[in-house]
């Protein structure tokens, strides 16, 4: 008696103890008389992606761009703010603080999110289980003071408001990173993101250096096994 998978073929003792053997998504667990469990691999069928920008993504006057299914926009200016609407998306390198996109033409913010109230979207393509937000430039002034980030779930069109507040010590070459996961929102996926320092607040003046996006499982692929039972008499 025997279990295969692809090109490879385990015995299956009969003594009623169990024999592994391993798939593309996840192990099968089998014993003599075909009772079996299978463990899905942690990740087996979750796709993630990145953005991974350049500068040259953000040439010219745009106020969004699409890369690997992730849409950067520039977002409504937060009411209260002394800044219009518009913009333009654009690279800055602030050297040793790290790289990334911030929006210029729109007040004093030398091409950083920033003054108060300007407003980044960050817009998958699909629902997600997780996305990660990198970002740079975020210098010691920063320590301490607020980020609003407003996090759309999929089918609600009315936001969760989170803050979060700049460590202490300020973050190492000016990356900060902030992971938000479905499993924060009772299993809630992601829709799209909003950034930006609130009117009022303290100052977080920052770039977005990535986003990294994790779409959830799907019942799109599956591991065939083959059991093959060998009569003894």
């Amino acid at each position: 008696t025997e279990v295969t998978f692809g090109g490879n073929t385990v015995g299956v003792p009969q003594d009623g103890s169990t024999v592994s053997i391993d798939g593309d998504f996840g192990t099968l667990e089998i014993s003599y008389d075909g009772e079996y469990t299978y463990t899905l691999n942690p990740g087996a069928f979750t796709t993630t992606v990145s953005l991974d920008p350049v500068a040259s993504d953000v040439d010219g006057n745009q106020t969004s761009f699409t890369k690997n299914g992730i849409t950067v926009s520039i977002g409504d200016a937060r009411p209260g703010s002394s800044i219009s609407d518009g913009g333009d998306l654009k690279w800055k390198d602030s050297g040793a603080e790290g790289e990334g996109i911030g929006i210029g033409d729109n007040g004093s913010g030398d091409d950083k999110v920033w003054p108060r109230g300007e407003v980044l979207n960050v817009n998958p393509d699909q629902p997600a289980e997780e996305v990660v937000l990198t970002l740079a430039d975020i210098s010691p002034n920063n320590v301490g003071n607020p980020l609003s980030v407003e996090v759309y779930l999929q089918g609600n069109p009315v936001p969760v408001e989170l803050t979060y507040t700049v460590p202490n010590p300020a973050p190492a070459d000016g990356i900060w990173e902030i992971t938000l996961d479905s499993s924060d929102f009772g299993g809630q996926n992601i829709d799209h993101i909003n950034l930006f320092n609130e009117p009022g607040d303290g100052s977080v003046s920052f770039t977005l250096n990535n986003v990294q996006v994790t779409y959830p499982a799907c019942d799109c692929a599956e591991d065939e096994f083959q059991y093959t039972l060998t009569d003894g008499d």
